[in-house]
């Protein structure tokens, strides 16, 4: 049964729908039109209610950062996704997009940084898009989300959100695909950007927010052994991180267009503004 305008808001303001949600159900009706979702959607207060009382670092984020999102944002579930959570942002909107529903105070840590993403776009931070359509989406977004995830994970573990764990789990992913699954080395030449991004992008990470220098050692050894080419590759692009820095906007743009140069893609990748 849809709510009248008249009627109490579904989101538990107490006020009437017209003076509440209402405009901003349209705004979000017409999104899901204008973008062709047949996957479900929810009501933001359907998802974060239970992180907000399970997860106290979550509660306080949702409270202090929660109103510097001015854009609408869909809640998408789409079961096939390829990544657990993700968010698209355009000039006016975002789509935060997840795999599996209810999501639960488990998840408290990927939904906030997930959220950071449309606060970064109002900062002015840039990100990469491709130019055409011949290259791979996964292979642009890897490249794009390294300072950002950088910035994100920084502002997270400020409101004791617990990176460290995360980052356990990424570098135990690593060390199966890299060290185990494919001995070998990469099958292509984008599968090996790929790893070359994914080399520099969990090095940088595990240095910032894990404490065990001796386990960072062991997963860059292990590479190294396995794929000295890849790992050196790699630590170059990382070292390009470190030199341009990436804590502001100027900086990130300066890490995309010499990663670019770097990786020769130039012509893939377009930097862009969606503040």
């Amino acid at each position: 049964m849809s709510t009248g305008r008249d009627d109490p808001c579904h989101c538990g303001s107490k006020q009437k729908y017209r003076d509440c949600c209402e405009t901003n159900d349209r705004i979000l009706a017409d999104i899901k039109i204008l973008e062709n979702i047949q996957n479900p959607t929810f009501p933001e207060k359907e998802i974060v209610q239970s992180l907000i009382a399970e997860s106290q670092p979550f509660a306080d984020f949702y409270k202090s950062e929660r109103e510097k999102i001015i854009k609408p944002v869909l809640w998408v579930c789409n079961g096939g996704a390829w990544v657990p959570f993700r968010t698209k942002c355009t000039k006016t909107y975002a789509i935060l997009e997840f795999r599996d529903f209810p999501v639960t105070a488990h998840n408290a840590f990927d939904v906030a940084h997930e959220l950071f993403h449309s606060i970064l776009d109002r900062e002015g931070f840039p990100c990469l898009v491709r130019s055409h359509d011949l290259v791979d989406t996964v292979l642009v977004s890897g490249l794009s989300s390294m300072p950002l995830d950088l910035v994100i994970e920084q502002r997270c573990r400020e409101f004791g959100f617990n990176v460290r764990n995360y980052y356990e789990g990424q570098i135990r992913y690593a060390y199966t695909e890299i060290c185990t699954q494919r001995p070998n080395g990469p099958i292509n030449g984008y599968e090996e950007l790929c790893w070359i991004i994914n080399y520099a992008d969990l090095a940088i990470c595990w240095e910032l927010f894990c404490s065990s220098q001796e386990d960072t050692n062991a997963f860059q050894d292990r590479c190294d052994n396995l794929h000295p080419e890849i790992a050196a590759r790699g630590q170059e692009l990382l070292e390009i991180l470190k030199d341009t820095g990436y804590e502001n906007p100027s900086e990130v743009e300066a890490f995309f267009e010499r990663a670019a140069v770097f990786l020769d893609m130039r012509s893939d990748v377009t930097i862009d503004y969606k503040g």
